[in-house]
């Protein structure tokens, strides 16, 4: 009897976007090396076109567009992210081939900012593999000749935000070479703080530069370092502050405080069977339903409120009518969302909730979900249903 192979529903993962598919290739275990080989560089491929290029992180409130896309990143589903790991996938089959990715892939260059941004890049990712390759990725040969060190010097000639500049003093810092390669690496960052543009957000990664330079100054090049990190100090405290970016927070006014105070409105939820309180909350389904995104209102606040309404709705009900209410509107909601295809890590992380065994209900919401899901007949969440919510 021929066996099974190995996550079979990777026959449906072109019906999914980019990084999610990239995610499910990378996400299959195989014992098969020149599978292995393959699906790391369709992975690679795919996580090019990914909608977020790199991971983000925000100082804004969780419950704002800027929180929600930070809690978005956590799932790994940007590009940098998403080849790092294809190329790491790459050097436990073919190393060589994982060099060549690696060399393939631009030094990634966060956009410089602007007052109002409600997320910032990162890219530390690259650097930590950049330090992996030139450890491993190279032969003897190569080494002798100074390949790596080469590497190193073209990925630190290209940082210039401060991100990638801390990134790159980290990288300077653990690398394990000789006195002489650590003395030309150091050199070479001293001369990107020299060339650095201001920043923004040069304030934000001050204290990690600070900590970096600290650490590299006692190194052969490190008095050049010091006053290079001198002067882009200075440079960079010339720069103009922001002033506070005005970033929408939810549930502040109108029908979404509305809607907030229904669902309030519905706790404690009873005990036992309660007709007044499961009419109610049916009331209150059909208005997260109906709700539609308010004028001057971002259309992803509007996405995250909603996709949030409804987990609390999940949250009070343990009768399976109500749920069978209440996950078939959110299921269809997800399928008929734009954020689907404009912004898939975000759609994925509340996709990712529907299948979570909420109390008070437990495994018979999943149950639920499950068979929703299938009715519903959507391509990418049966996928992902088959793929194990991965």
């Amino acid at each position: 009897m021929a066996l099974t192979p190995p996550c079979a529903w990777l026959d449906g993962v072109y019906q999914a976007p980019p990084e999610i598919a990239a995610s499910l290739l990378l996400a299959c275990p195989d014992s098969d090396k020149q599978r292995q080989a393959e699906r790391a560089a369709e992975a690679f491929r795919l996580a090019s076109q990914a909608r977020m290029p790199y991971p983000e992180v925000s100082a804004a409130v969780s419950d704002s567009v800027g929180g929600k896309r930070a809690e978005a990143s956590l799932q790994r589903l940007d590009g940098l992210g998403l080849q790092v790991r294809a190329v790491r996938a790459m050097i436990r089959v073919n190393p060589r081939r994982a060099l060549e990715m690696t060399l393939e892939m631009p030094v990634p260059a966060p956009p410089a900012g602007k007052c109002g941004d409600v997320t910032v890049a990162r890219v530390e990712e690259y650097y930590g593999l950049a330090l992996q390759m030139a450890r491993v990725g190279f032969t003897t040969q190569e080494r002798e000749d100074g390949r790596h060190v080469e590497f190193l010097m073209r990925v630190i000639a290209a940082s210039a935000a401060p991100q990638q500049l801390a990134a790159a003093a980290a990288m300077v810092r653990e690398f394990g070479g000789s006195e002489e390669e650590k003395t030309t690496l150091i050199s070479s960052l001293a001369s990107a703080f020299i060339v650095a543009p201001g920043s923004i957000y040069a304030s934000s990664f001050m204290p990690a530069l600070e900590e970096e330079v600290r650490a590299l100054k006692k190194g052969g090049g490190g008095e050049a370092l010091e006053a290079a990190f001198a002067a882009y100090t200075k440079a960079q405290a010339r720069n103009k502050p922001c002033d506070a970016a005005e970033n929408y927070v939810f549930w502040e006014s109108g029908e979404p405080r509305e809607i907030q105070k229904a669902l309030n409105g519905l706790r404690p939820a009873p005990a036992g069977a309660d007709a007044e309180w499961e009419a109610r909350f049916t009331a209150v389904v059909h208005r997260v339903e109906s709700w539609r995104a308010e004028k001057g209102a971002p259309p992803m606040a509007h996405f995250h409120m909603k996709a949030s309404a409804y987990k609390n709705l999940l949250d009070l009900t343990s009768s399976q009518s109500l749920l069978e209410t209440a996950i078939g509107s959110f299921v269809q909601f997800l399928k008929d969302a734009p954020a689907k295809t404009a912004s898939p890590a975000e759609w994925k992380m509340h996709f990712g909730r529907v299948l979570l065994p909420w109390a008070p209900a437990g495994w018979l919401s999943v149950e639920i979900a499950r068979r929703e899901i299938r009715r519903s007949g959507d391509a990418l969440m049966n996928l992902l249903v088959d793929a194990g919510g991965n």
